[in-house]
């Protein structure tokens, strides 16, 4: 099954080797980044390392971004993952072994949250369970909504066992204050 690995990000994060170096490692048919066009060179420079496909887009807000990375891809079938978000090419083989058993146009996976001690007790709930978040699905029949913690508008999600998982480290890599500015910058959109 041709599966194409699709993420937006802006700039780069202390992570972004082993983010992609274990994202080189898994067997998708191909890599495509929207780079949001306010990011830094070292945003530029660590993608073409890398060897991922890219291209520029002007930030509105998350659906929008993700849906430009959809018009952009070439499979039916895409796997969006965060920038501090990795999966290892086990788990992808788990993952499309369960899609042939099963039948769905998209699949909710769990997301298994690291994190340091200081941001544990702002994020204690999701530190300790996994949440579910729809990232493989075919592109044909779903589309991206909503400004910030934008949803699928597929109805049908088949959500699989815990035995495969994404991990997320964006709360090992921020502190208190960052958590601060990144929610107060959530609202806005928000708002809008």
């Amino acid at each position: 099954m041709n599966i194409t690995m699709c993420m937006i990000m802006k700039d780069v994060l202390p992570i972004q080797d082993m983010v992609f170096s274990a994202l080189k490692s898994c067997e998708f048919s191909n890599f495509i980044i929207g780079i949001d066009s306010r990011s830094t060179k070292e945003t530029y420079e660590i993608v073409e390392k890398y060897g991922f496909s890219h291209f520029d887009f002007t930030f509105v807000n998350f659906a929008d971004a993700r849906n430009q990375v959809l018009e952009r891809c070439k499979t039916d079938w895409v796997f969006f993952i965060d920038s501090d978000e990795t999966i290892t090419n086990h788990r992808l083989e788990q993952i499309k072994l369960m899609m042939n058993m099963q039948n769905s146009n998209a699949y909710a996976i769990a997301r298994k949250h690291w994190t340091t001690m200081e941001m544990r007790e702002l994020v204690f709930d999701m530190a300790v369970k996994p949440d579910y978040q729809c990232r493989l699905f075919n592109r044909n029949y779903g589309k991206y909504i909503g400004a910030v913690h934008e949803g699928i508008t597929i109805s049908h999600k088949i959500l699989l066992p815990q035995t495969v998982w994404i991990d997320h480290y964006n709360f090992a890599i921020r502190t208190k204050e960052d958590w601060e500015r990144i929610n107060k910058v959530y609202k806005e959109l928000n708002t809008k």
